[in-house]
């Protein structure tokens, strides 16, 4: 099955910067950023859709897992919850992210009404 997804105002160029932060050592609070360029070179630029996302947890390193979704099993009764992607990172990197979805995520509702507003 095959999801498309339409980039959203807070598409590719929020994900950038939040990767720029990341990749910095950043928070989202922290004052000025170091002046470090940093262009960003994709490897892939299939986009992959998840609606579902396992988080596993170790001593070192989170994983989170990427799937489409659960495959319902019509006969057996188990279904299936295929991942076409994982992501490793440690639990620095992850409280990181953390932060800065969480304020691009507050943008975003900031900027809501005043869309609605006539």
């Amino acid at each position: 099955m095959r999801h498309s997804c339409k980039a959203r105002k807070f598409g590719h160029a929020a994900f950038a910067k939040l990767l720029r932060g990341i990749y910095e050592g950043r928070m989202p609070n922290d004052p000025k950023p170091n002046n470090v360029k940093l262009q960003i070179k994709y490897e892939d630029m299939t986009a992959r859709y998840a609606n579902q996302i396992v988080l596993t947890t170790g001593q070192e390193e989170v994983y989170l897992d990427f799937s489409s979704g659960i495959i319902p099993d019509q006969g057996g009764g188990v279904s299936v919850l295929p991942i076409h992607t994982r992501i490793a990172m440690p639990h620095s990197a992850l409280r990181r992210f953390h932060e800065m979805v969480t304020q691009l995520l507050a943008r975003a509702q900031e900027a809501k009404p005043a869309a609605a507003k006539p």
